[in-house]
């Protein structure tokens, strides 16, 4: 064994051993059978070499040099039918025996004419006549021209295939490792003809010898380059099932040197026979009987040797038991990502909702800024269409809409996981890399998927309960409403009159000459109380009836101008007040002076929850801030402020009348402001949490002549 076959036995090794890992990894699978073929002519290759070099004489070293021939001709024939079918299976007829076999029939038809006459010939290396190395040597004969016309034609098909598939690939993964076999053999093919073409033009042939053996050894390292970068094969269910399988193979062994040998001697003393039929009917009898042995003693293996994996599957499967309640949409989806952050150790967790009303996927949890997606989005169009987690690698980037894709890179995304309900997605969530491991493996991202179906059918279970509840809410609020407007009438004409009698008496009271302290005090708190009692009743009979919205086109411009002016005149030191505005839209059809109440009284609360925070806090800095956003099918206006916040029990009971968390509150403000939005269609929503509130105003785009 001479040292300059080094390269060629490493490459062996490590060729041989891929190609039975791939095997091994699906073998009902065509591409894992045909990428093992093409990995093992690789190794014949190296096999040829090492013969050659190591051959005592030329017998030897002229049969290892036919192999080589051989093995070098049908590669790209190899390489023509992994065209087709890597990473996926492109036409029908690819998949089909017949066109598979018709391939290699055409390759060794060419190889058997071309006999004897082999191109490739031995001869010693200069002072060292032990080593034989080889060479090719060229004549243009019938046989040379039909093969070389073949090789070449079929790697040419097959790199033609392959940039061909590379329009058409789907994912940005399928892309890349596309991308990566063409970069890899057609970079061996052009090496190995440099390294060909430059032997004449070195000093020494042993310089092309070691140029030639180096080859073998890079075409090793890509191969292990591409199955390590691409994950072709799940190394934890071969070694798994590598252990369990020599183990038993130990068994097998054992049995059969200390049983069947036994018995075999047995038949022998007592009969006289030696059958190696019975023999062999015994050892299989034994497989038989412990193959129920493997399945048992695999799992075994798999709990020793991936006690994560069996972890995160009891955390999974528990966190999913204690889910079964009923959670708000807020809780459940706080609880999941709470949990997702906690097990897969990742820093971030988005949710994006959808939102029937505006049929989008909305960016509901996770993150400040907002995002929303059509349901023909791309990437939503995607997760339906892979209903399982998707790596952010495996995403086709050119299909992403360019904010879609900077807002996932801006988060660190790494995978996308659907809530589907029976092909209906439902919400995803978006999962930020991990903290210290590098990426999601396969058995994670399985576990992920089935953790994906069980929160898919919670969620739709939870939507049906909260619209039961929601139905009753309405039921129950319209009957309270229906009660405050039989009072109403009857409460008015009482407190209409002694407001009468307590601005008469006030105003008797101030042209006597009484004690001028005692007299002012008086006055003044007559009159302080005649005013409270007609705002109560000015706000009660708001309450109860809300004249018929007045629908006409309004400057959007101008009523955001007054709507911040009429702000300004009452907003306190330190608050910062602002207006955003995205619309494309100059004009929209509404009943400004209903709308202009609501703000106003929305962003009167905003203002007052921020003065609380600064008597709690020295030197505090408010912000108050009023967004119109236009949507599809509707105006989105949001008050936002950094007050004290509404306390989670709270905010289920702020809009129901005369509930009020002030002191001199009436408890009527909002109760009004919500009936005027649903007197004008819409709705009011509220998301609130310790230093932040915002009220949503969701108003249909109406014209002038439609009623809301």
């Amino acid at each position: 064994m001479n040292a300059y076959s080094l390269p060629a036995i490493i490459a062996f090794t490590i060729n041989v051993s891929l190609a039975f890992l791939v095997l091994l990894d699906n073998p009902r699978q065509a591409i894992n059978r045909w990428f093992c073929a093409f990995i093992l002519l690789f190794a014949l290759w190296n096999l040829s070499e090492i013969l050659i070099l190591n051959s005592s004489g030329y017998r030897n070293a002229v049969l290892g040099a036919q192999v080589l021939y051989r093995a070098i001709f049908l590669i790209p024939a190899l390489f023509l039918l992994i065209s087709y079918l890597f990473p996926a299976p492109r036409g029908a007829f690819a998949s089909k025996p017949v066109f598979q076999i018709g391939i290699l029939g055409v390759a060794v038809a060419v190889l058997v004419l071309s006999f004897p006459d082999f191109l490739v010939t031995v001869h010693p290396l200069p002072n060292m006549p032990s080593i034989l190395y080889y060479e090719f040597r060229v004549r243009w004969s019938a046989p040379f021209l039909l093969s070389l016309a073949v090789a070449i034609g079929f790697f040419i098909w097959g790199t033609a295939n392959l940039v061909h598939k590379l329009q058409y690939a789907r994912t940005n993964r399928e892309k890349n490792q596309i991308r990566f076999l063409l970069f890899g053999v057609v970079s061996i093919f052009l090496t190995f003809l440099f390294i060909n073409a430059l032997r004449r033009q070195l000093d020494q042939l042993i310089s092309f010898y070691v140029l030639s053996t180096a080859l073998s050894l890079l075409v090793s390292f890509f191969f292990v380059a591409a199955i390590l970068r691409f994950r072709l094969v799940r190394l934890s269910h071969l070694i798994s099932g590598g252990i369990t399988y020599s183990f038993l193979s130990s068994i097998v062994l054992a049995f059969y040197f200390f049983v069947v040998r036994s018995l075999e001697e047995s038949l022998v003393q007592i009969a006289g026979i030696r059958s190696f039929l019975v023999e062999a009917l015994l050892i299989l009898l034994l497989i038989m009987l412990i193959r129920p042995l493997e399945g048992r003693m695999r799992r075994t293996i798999d709990r020793l040797l991936y006690r994560d994996i069996y972890a995160y599957r009891r955390r999974f499967l528990s966190f999913t038991r204690e889910m079964m309640s009923y959670h708000d949409r807020k809780t459940f989806f706080r609880k999941i990502s709470h949990f997702l952050r906690n097990v897969l150790q990742i820093q971030k967790v988005l949710v994006f909702l959808r939102d029937d009303e505006q049929e989008s996927y909305d960016l509901f949890q996770g993150a400040r800024k907002k995002l929303s997606l059509g349901p023909d989005d791309p990437l939503v169009a995607e997760l339906k269409r892979q209903k399982g987690p998707v790596e952010f690698y495996d995403l086709d980037h050119s299909r992403l809409r360019p904010e879609v894709l900077e807002f996932l890179k801006m988060h660190g995304i790494a995978v996308l996981v659907p809530l589907i309900h029976e092909s209906d997605l439902l919400a995803f969530l978006a999962l930020s890399g991990r903290k210290r491991q590098k990426g999601f493996r396969q058995e994670e991202l399985e576990i992920l998927g089935i953790f994906a179906n069980e929160m898919a059918i919670t969620l739709m279970r939870n939507r049906s309960v909260e619209q039961i509840q929601q139905e009753e809410r309405e039921r129950g609020r319209m009957e309270r409403l229906a009660a405050i407007g039989q009072l109403t009438a009857g409460v008015a004409h009482e407190i209409r009159n002694p407001l009468n009698t307590i601005v008469t008496s006030a105003e008797t009271l101030l042209r006597r000459k009484l004690d001028r302290e005692a007299e002012e005090e008086l006055k003044s708190y007559i009159l302080e109380e005649a005013q409270r009692l007609d705002k109560i009743l000015t706000d009660f009979l708001n309450l109860s009836k809300i004249r018929s919205p007045e629908v006409r086109e309004v400057n959007l411009d101008g009523f955001l101008e007054r709507i911040e002016y009429g702000v300004q005149v009452r907003l306190p030191e330190n608050v910062e007040f602002s207006v955003e505005k995205e619309a494309h839209e100059p004009v929209l059809a509404t009943d400004p002076d209903l709308l202009e109440q609501v703000l106003i009284n929305l962003l009167n609360n905003g203002i007052e929850a921020i003065e609380e925070a600064q008597s709690r806090q020295e030197n505090f800095r408010g912000k108050l801030l009023l967004r119109v956003t236009e949507r599809k099918h509707c105006w989105w206006w949001e008050v936002e402020d950094n007050g004290v916040g509404i306390p989670p029990e709270k905010q289920n009971e702020i809009f129901n009348p005369f509930f009020t968390t002030k002191p001199t509150g009436t408890g009527l403000g909002l109760s009004i402001s919500l009936n005027i939005v649903q007197t004008l269609g819409g709705k009011i929503e509220v998301e609130s949490e310790e230093g932040w509130t915002t009220f949503r105003v969701v108003l249909p785009k109406l014209n002038r002549k439609e009623k809301p």
